[in-house]
């Protein structure tokens, strides 16, 4: 995981937290902020997949917190209707303390930034999008008959 890491090919590690699979939280915490790479949290492994998960990706949070590092929630769905719900994820995040500044996926912004960083060009391809949409007026639909 280190050596993925050490490439500079990969912005983000998936399920480090999975108990299936040890890994020495430090030294991938630390070699995931020395390489820029973020460490993902998902709400799934605190509800149903990889069971027994819980307590490795809480050691990673506060490894996380401790090295001032930043992580990636996601919502690892398995079904349609938990996409992008990363609720027991930040239940998680908020029982330790963990500082919203080092969630990176908190908002597009954000992760589009860390993107850029990275040299992707989907993050300026986005960003314009973004802009648009931040600027945008939001205006108050107006009583018309659709019919």
């Amino acid at each position: 995981m280190i050596a993925a890491m050490e490439t500079g090919l990969i912005q983000i590690i998936g399920h480090p937290g999975n108990p299936n699979y040890p890994i020495n939280i430090e030294d991938v915490v630390r070699a995931a902020r020395d390489n820029n790479v973020l460490v993902e949290i998902n709400n799934s492994s605190f509800i149903s997949s990889r069971l027994g998960s819980e307590p490795y990706c809480m050691q990673i949070l506060e490894t996380v917190q401790r090295l001032d590092w930043k992580v990636a929630l996601s919502s690892d769905s398995h079904v349609h209707y938990t996409v992008g719900d990363v609720g027991v994820a930040l239940e998680k995040i908020n029982q330790i303390g963990f500082s919203e500044k080092n969630i990176t996926t908190l908002n597009a912004r954000s992760l589009l930034e860390f993107l850029a960083e990275h040299g992707k060009s989907v993050a300026r391809e986005l960003s314009v999008w973004l802009d648009s949409v931040e600027s945008a007026e939001i205006t108050e639909p107006k009583n018309e008959k659709l019919y």
